[in-house]
């Protein structure tokens, strides 16, 4: 199983027919990383694969922390951003810096 996120501006939907909202997490099993369908929306970086991303935290992490990071990574808006908002933006963010994604 691995964990993605909708990280799109709009809900979008998956080959089983669930609808997933921005912002809302789920989770495909293998079965469901094969299909077509589902890797298009993965590749096109509608669908962030976020398995693990939150479990590597030792202790709970501060919304200072997070607000810190987020200014050096210069997201735009994160003053106005939930912890979890802050959390994906981070991780698009790092995903970005790396070369994930274009």
């Amino acid at each position: 199983m691995k964990e993605f996120r909708n990280i799109s501006d709009h809900p979008d939907d998956l080959e089983d027919g669930r609808v997933i909202g921005v912002g809302e997490t789920f989770e495909l099993d293998d079965e469901q990383m094969k299909s077509e369908f589902n890797k298009d929306k993965i590749s096109r970086g509608v669908f962030l694969d976020i398995t693990g991303a939150f479990d590597q935290a030792e202790e709970p992490v501060h919304r200072e922390e997070l607000l810190a990071k987020a200014k050096d990574l210069g997201i735009t808006g994160r003053t106005t951003m939930r912890n979890d908002e802050l959390q994906t933006a981070l991780i698009e963010a790092e995903e970005n810096q790396k070369g994930g994604r274009d």
